[in-house]
């Protein structure tokens, strides 16, 4: 076995392994985030105000909306900004029983997580069958 050899099949490897790992992490993310929905109480509530703020080295919007529990209002921040997002839409809000004012929002990270699992598993393959030997 060549060097050449012994680092693709160690490079390709650890891709593929880096590819399962990812993929489970965003599954197990996913099923949590479904037990979170199943959990938190749902309403319909209405984007109110989308402002820019900084976030460490990072800009994010910070989305608040409008929501009724109980015939009580509240106005909340989002975890979560998309970029189909606006002010006046009609949006599902999750929201904490026991503490309305508390929203949850599914993490957008996981649709990400899948794609880079995707291009590790793909990289992983590509590196393991043009090996030459």
């Amino acid at each position: 076995m060549t060097s050449e050899h012994f680092r693709n099949v160690l490079v390709g490897g650890i891709l593929i392994i880096g590819a399962v790992l990812t993929a489970s992490y965003s599954l197990t993310e996913s099923n949590n985030w479904k037990h979170i929905q199943n959990q938190s109480g749902r309403v319909d509530g209405v984007i109110t105000a989308i402002t820019p703020s900084i976030a460490g080295r990072y800009n994010k919007n910070e989305v608040w909306v409008n929501y009724t529990v109980d015939g009580r209002d509240y106005n909340s921040r989002l975890a979560t900004y998309t970029k189909d997002m606006e002010v006046g839409k009609r949006i599902r809000v999750y929201y904490d029983k026991e503490d309305p004012i508390r929203t949850v929002s599914r993490p957008t990270f996981i649709d990400m997580l899948y794609f880079i699992a995707a291009i590790q598993l793909v990289s992983g393959a590509a590196i393991l069958i043009i090996d030459p030997e």
